[in-house]
């Protein structure tokens, strides 16, 4: 498969068993019996199956706060400064770049409120992007499994959540969720315009490119 030189991904030789096995599931689906069959159905640029193919060979594990320091440091040490900026009438975007089925981008929508509770009635958004549509669809239902919804503690919870209640899963408070606009992006492609943006958090994403692709992306963000 073209994912290194489309999309930036690099495979690791140990991981192989792991592609086969999420792979063969579409297989299965497609009553395909043999790989080459499939790699070139993908190379045929078939639109839906290469959805399909990215949401297979990417791995979306993420929490609520992962990482919290990040958090802690955009909350004490950036946010008041963007805060006098938007209330001066000024933009104010924070891009989340790889941002899986979403935990992310609401976690620094939740900042954000913490911090600046008239924040919906500023020019302040969360850009979230990520290359799988199958994640940002989930992203974008912003409803998650109990098992999913961790965070750091109580306080970092009720940014993000409403108190628990007795069903199985959680939504996003409404004025967090509206905080943010979902996109899809090839990181490793074409971007739309997107403008400028005052925060990038690009957190275990480049993980996935090589040193080559990794340092053309730093380039970009510039």
């Amino acid at each position: 498969f073209r994912t290194q030189h489309e999309y930036g991904i690099q495979i690791e030789p140990q991981k192989k068993s792991m592609i086969q096995s999420r792979l063969s599931k579409r297989m299965r689906a497609l009553d395909l019996s043999d790989f080459s069959s499939y790699c070139a159905l993908v190379e045929s640029n078939d639109a839906a199956e290469k959805e399909n193919f990215i949401s297979a060979i990417t791995t979306n594990v993420t929490h609520f706060y992962r990482e919290v320091h990040h958090f802690k440091q955009l909350q004490s040490v950036i946010l008041p400064e963007l805060a006098d900026r938007a209330r001066s009438g000024a933009k104010v975007r924070i891009w989340s770049a790889g941002c899986s089925t979403g935990p992310e981008p609401y976690s620094i929508a939740g900042s954000i409120l913490k911090e600046i509770p008239n924040a919906q009635s500023l020019n302040i958004k969360v850009i979230a992007t990520d290359l799988d549509r199958e994640a940002l669809a989930k992203a974008k239902a912003a409803e998650y499994p109990k098992d999913q919804c961790q965070t750091p503690g109580p306080e970092w919870e009720a940014q993000v959540f409403d108190r628990e209640d007795r069903s199985t899963t959680r939504r996003v408070k409404p004025d967090v969720a509206r905080l943010v606009e979902f996109q899809q992006i090839n990181l490793n492609g074409v971007w739309p315009s997107l403008g400028t943006f005052d925060v990038i958090f690009c957190r275990n994403v480049a993980i996935y490119f090589d040193r080559e692709v990794q340092n053309r992306l730093w380039k970009r963000f510039i």
